[in-house]
């Protein structure tokens, strides 16, 4: 089975395998079917005093919900394994990870998001004799700064 993208129009996500190397050396993560961009929000809080006649809120922190996608799964692939840098070895040893996602016939710096994450959830394995393929439902966690087609995101 060839390791390409499969199903996600053209949806790269990428990440970094050896996170002891070169920062921002990616590889597209193999069989990528679906996926979800991830949710960005603030929290609300309602300010309103007492003697006012409307609501008034602020908002909280930048906060980004998980990445999750599906794959065909390649257990002994690259970019899927246990051993030396896969999904598997990130969730293994809780490693703080690079990621590069691109929507379809993104490039540097346009349609391209860069952020680092965690790999929190592999599941979802279904039965190869009864689909035709092993298939495993990722999520990874972002955590810390971000770039968005190339300009560093800077939460006010």
């Amino acid at each position: 089975m060839s390791e390409l993208a499969q199903s996600s129009h053209g949806i790269e996500i990428a990440m970094e395998l050896d996170v002891s190397g070169s920062a921002g050396t990616f590889t597209a993560i193999a069989e990528l079917l679906d996926f979800e961009w991830p949710e960005v929000s603030r929290p609300t809080t309602e300010v309103t005093a007492h003697a006012d006649k409307i609501d008034y809120y602020v908002v909280g922190r930048l906060m980004r919900g998980p990445i999750t996608f599906d794959v065909n799964l390649l257990y002994a692939g690259a970019t899927h394994e246990h051993a030396t840098g896969g999904l598997y070895k990130k969730i293994f040893d809780g490693e703080l990870t690079g990621y590069r996602i691109r929507g379809p016939g993104g490039t540097d710096d346009t349609d391209e998001w860069i952020l680092s994450g965690f790999v929190t959830n592999i599941g979802g394995r279904s039965a190869a004799a009864r689909e035709g393929s092993i298939g495993a439902s990722i999520t990874i966690q972002p955590s810390g700064d971000m770039i968005i087609d190339g300009a560093t995101i800077v939460p006010v």
